[in-house]
């Protein structure tokens, strides 16, 4: 494992934030049907330059917003599989924003149990959504979130 499962096991325990680490074959299963929902498959790079159907905003505050998407069930928490190979399970996604505001900036993903959803951040301040979160990321650039993107 990698610094970025490090720093986010020990920020959790500061926090006192409930959470799971998935196993590899959990973050698989994840993985699998994320990418069979929205990734392109031709593509290479990581994930979130191959996310099909996405929507993005540039913002360098964006990734905060997470808080908010509509779930179904728990919110996960990974990263691209050449960075960090381990991924975490959060109660909400307001308690992932809260363990990422006391990080490091990374690269990092976020879908649900039933990963109807995908959001991204990358490096670039780019927070970008695919599946059922494009409606609540248009909802957000409606009420005057700036930069639309694709």
């Amino acid at each position: 494992m990698g610094y970025i499962a490090d720093e986010l096991r020990i920020t959790i325990k500061q926090l006192g934030i409930a959470t799971e680490e998935l196993s590899p074959a959990q973050l698989r299963f994840v993985r699998e049907g994320l990418d069979a929902r929205f990734i392109d498959p031709s593509g290479e790079g990581p994930l979130w330059e191959r996310i099909r159907g996405d929507v993005s905003v540039r913002n360098p505050d964006a990734w905060q917003w997470i808080s908010s998407v509509p779930h179904s069930g728990r919110a996960i928490l990974f990263f691209d599989e050449q960075e960090e190979p381990a991924g975490f399970v959060f109660t909400s996604a307001a308690d992932a924003v809260t363990v990422l505001a006391e990080s490091t900036g990374f690269e990092f993903y976020l879908t649900d149990d039933a990963r109807s959803f995908l959001l991204a951040f990358n490096h670039h301040d780019y927070l970008s959504a695919a599946g059922t979160a494009v409606g609540w990321l248009r909802s957000l650039m409606r009420r005057g979130a700036p930069e639309l993107g694709s």
